[in-house]
């Protein structure tokens, strides 16, 4: 387009409303990192189908959260309102996977055991430890745990029962803090019976698989890569949560689901990496 014969548009124009579109996604995209997508919790629901899983169990509904992360951000009027989505999905078993709590601060620990013992579950709630809650002290975190009722399987298991059928839950220390014990694990367990493991890291399936012995591993710890802009830049993806991120895999027979996570580390940020709650139906 020219007016009085002179080119409207000039390279300096151009490239000066280039850089103000930029800054303006680049800004939007940070608000929508910081405010909109941690804020929007999705609810993904999966019915898995099992050979050996015996009738009594068919329709056995279990909801898992994961990488709470209470802190400045993840408050207690935050972790209240996840609770009451979990207790309203009607869950047979509730299972948490780990990072109740971030780096060196267990002072959340006290008003997130009063909040995860209103967690309602016909046959309990079930964790395992993560490796920020080891960083930040194991021994507070367990006794936060205790004290709002959830079992942690610390390298051991528990057996539901329906009638004479029997499913094992059993749950493996964190892998990445070196306290995982899976043989010792599968020597307690009993060689009958469905059963599904919590893992904190979700690459320590390839071990757990390698056993034989576990239908189901439930995972967290790499929150989905957290800020994850396919093209431009690859996730952030910790210590043995890399090769397997997010969602459902099949490793040598068993089944593996990668949670998202509900809370944040290092920057405050989500893109593409939605937080969850995850309901599996067993059948």
């Amino acid at each position: 387009m020219t007016t009085n014969g002179k080119s409207r548009w000039n390279p300096r124009s151009i490239t000066t409303y280039a850089a103000l579109g930029t800054a303006i996604l680049g800004l939007g995209g940070y608000i929508y990192a910081r405010q909109i997508e941690p804020n929007r919790v999705d609810i993904n629901h999966y019915s898995l189908k099992f050979a050996n899983l015996a009738p009594e169990f068919k329709g056995y509904r279990l909801v898992q959260i994961s990488d709470i992360h209470a802190d400045g951000w993840m408050t207690r009027n935050r972790v209240a309102d996840i609770i009451k989505i979990v207790n309203s999905l009607n869950p047979d078993l509730i299972a948490i996977t780990g990072d109740f709590v971030t780096y060196e601060s267990t002072s959340h620990m006290d008003w997130l055991a009063v909040e995860l013992g209103k967690l309602k579950a016909q046959d309990g709630v079930f964790a395992v430890l993560g490796n920020h809650d080891h960083w930040s002290g194991a021994d507070q975190v367990r006794k936060g745990l205790k004290d709002g009722g959830v079992i942690e399987l610390q390298n051991s298991y528990h057996t539901l029962t329906r009638g004479e059928a029997v499913l094992h839950i059993a749950g493996i220390d964190s892998h990445y803090i070196g306290m995982a014990r899976i043989d010792t694990l599968v020597e307690k367990i009993p060689d009958k019976g469905f059963a599904i493991l919590l893992a904190h890291e979700p690459d320590f399936a390839d071990l757990a698989a390698a056993t034989g012995r576990f239908e189901l591993q439930l995972s967290g710890h790499s929150h989905g890569g957290q800020i994850h802009i396919p093209i431009l830049a690859k996730p952030f993806l910790p210590y043995y949560g890399k090769k397997y991120p997010r969602g459902m895999y099949q490793i040598n027979g068993m089944k593996l689901y990668t949670n998202r996570g509900l809370g944040m580390i290092h920057l405050p940020l989500r893109f593409n990496a939605r937080p969850e709650i995850a309901v599996f139906t067993l059948e």
